[in-house]
């Protein structure tokens, strides 16, 4: 997946989650995974769209008989808004109208200089806590030219990089972004490719592939396991998981970050007319949670459990 039009969908400031010490999180659009649990919906189409925040929504209609393509329409007894995202190219005057601020734009047009000099911003916050700029997504893979240029441009400039990344991409895509990484936060959501492509869409040999690419250059690499209950979580895969950290750290250390299953980002699927298929997925325990922690700190690798 590639695109010439270098979206991004979101700059996040002070973020103390991706990442060491105090960081700016740029997170570009598109992702081939499709990953039921994504906690960023709005992030897995390249293209930009039309949000809707049903909670602001009046339901008046403004946008309906505004709408240049008719791609909006209050269908039903109850007049619900409608977008018929085929018909809707995303031109905004549903969103300039809309006094309620009900609807919005996931997604804009970027200049690498202008991410850059947002990013920079805050590099005093970065030079005191030794934090930088974490490209997310999306897939940050999903958009290669754009974010190696990002990376290049704040690696020039002198300022710690880091991504976030599935390592879902080509060789090729991968080597274009490697000589500019600080740092690696690399999921590792299975390590049974049916598991895997069942709940991704996608094979697993890329990412085990370009994860040995990053285990030989010089950046630091960080594994995340997002623990999904019910998919990920099962005894099986968490040793093989951790045989496969004890194997990497032959090559230079790594440690393992537990990302816990939560539903925050519901709410977002609902905005964007996607449906959340999870709705019925428990939360791991404390103790579950301790319990996964300790496979790995037993074998001697260090596990950093994040906050559900």
């Amino acid at each position: 997946m590639m695109s010439d039009k270098n979206v991004i969908f979101d700059i996040q400031k002070f973020s103390m989650d991706d990442g060491p010490g105090i960081r700016t999180i740029v997170f570009l659009k598109g992702c081939p995974l499709k990953c039921p649990w994504c906690a960023n919906p709005e992030s897995q189409s390249i293209e930009p769209e039309i949000g809707h925040h049903y909670t602001l929504c009046q339901e008046c209609g403004k946008c309906a008989a505004l709408c240049p393509q008719h791609a909006i329409t209050m269908i039903g007894g109850d007049k619900k808004l409608h977008i018929d995202r085929d018909k809707c190219v995303v031109c905004g005057t549903c969103v300039k109208n809309c006094i309620y601020r009900a609807l919005s734009i996931y997604g804009r047009v970027e200049t690498v200089d202008n991410i850059y000099e947002e990013v920079n911003k805050d590099r005093d916050y970065y030079d005191v806590t030794g934090g930088g700029v974490t490209l997310s997504g999306g897939e940050l893979l999903a958009q290669p030219d754009f974010a190696a240029a990002i990376l290049t441009k704040c690696k020039d400039e002198g300022i710690n990089t880091c991504v976030e990344t599935t390592g879902y991409a080509t060789p090729e895509n991968f080597a274009k972004i490697l000589p500019y990484v600080d740092i690696f936060l690399y999921d590792m959501k299975s390590l049974d490719d049916a598991v895997h492509q069942k709940w991704t869409g996608v094979p697993l040999e890329p990412i085990l592939r370009n994860l040995d690419t990053a285990m030989a250059s010089p950046s630091e690499v960080v594994i995340r396991l997002p623990l999904i209950p019910g998919v990920n979580d099962y005894e099986e895969n968490l040793f093989a998981t951790r045989d496969k950290l004890l194997e990497l750290n032959k090559i230079k250390p790594v440690r393992i970050e537990i990302l816990p299953y939560h539903n925050y980002g519901e709410g977002k699927y609902v905005m964007t007319h996607r449906d959340y298929t999870l709705k019925d997925m428990k939360r791991h325990t404390p103790e579950q949670l301790a319990a996964v922690c300790k496979i790995f700190e037993d074998a001697g690798i260090e596990c950093v459990l994040h906050k559900s």
